[in-house]
């Protein structure tokens, strides 16, 4: 009896040494840090699949959402700058049309204005007394001051180059300065303009340079008539009307 149990206990031991490295690791259990085999699905369950679809067009929606405000953006930005230009042009316009529409009022009131002026001159240079030439000058002042307020101003005139856009040449002088060729030396009467509109020009004298002549001894004795008369071919300045 004693002899059979020694020998199951030499079977035990011979079969736990015959056993495998394998064989123990496994029966020990797998390690704590080692992971599963997974392998790939060949298929989804039918609900996962559904799932995973609707995922896709959910984020295919989001992005051509995202696309459209882009464009839904950009087309506002550019729509603004073209009401912005189409506001500012319109303002210009509105601009030009009112100093257009100032221009001919001005045009309509600058003559009998001129001429109550012309009439305020003649009085003072008749000797006409000084209450009626008072009177006369007070309303002058106040239809000038509603034409400066519509946009009417004097045009400097002088000392200018000639400008034939607005000025109007009356005459030459002859002056020894080559600076004064071809400028405005005098303003015989002022002009007046609304903006870039001409209502009148200035009418002006300009200076046209002449080279100054050598000076040379007499050979006779000088002239008993002292010195010469004006020259006849040149004709005097008109008057101011």
């Amino acid at each position: 009896m004693a002899k059979n149990q020694r020998d199951l206990r030499d079977v035990a031991k011979a079969e736990v040494v015959e056993a495998s490295p394998a064989e123990a690791a496994a029966e020990d259990g797998p390690p704590a840090h080692a992971h599963p085999a997974v392998e790939p699905c060949e298929s989804l369950p039918e609900a996962g699949a559904a799932s995973l679809a609707e995922s896709e067009e959910s984020l295919d929606r989001e992005s051509a959402i995202e696309r459209r405000l882009r464009q839904v953006s950009s087309a506002y930005v550019e729509l603004q700058a073209q009401m912005k230009s189409f506001q500012e042009r319109n303002e210009r316009l509105q601009e030009e049309r009112d100093r257009r529409r100032r221009g001919e009022v001005v045009i309509t009131m600058f003559e009998p204005v001129q001429n109550l002026r012309r009439s305020l001159e003649a009085w003072r240079r008749q000797g006409v007394p000084d209450d009626a030439v008072q009177g006369l000058a007070l309303v002058l002042d106040q239809f000038q001051g509603a034409l400066a307020r519509l946009g009417l101003e004097e045009i400097n005139a002088a000392p200018v180059p000639f400008d034939p856009a607005i000025h109007d040449a009356l005459c030459t002088v002859p002056t020894q300065h080559p600076m004064f060729d071809g400028q405005v030396v005098q303003v015989y009467e002022a002009g007046y303009r609304v903006g870039s509109q001409i209502i009148q020009p200035a009418r002006v004298i300009i200076g046209q340079y002449v080279e100054p002549e050598a000076s040379t001894e007499p050979d006779g004795p000088a002239d008993p008539g002292g010195a010469p008369g004006p020259d006849p071919d040149q004709s005097p300045l008109p008057e101011a009307t």
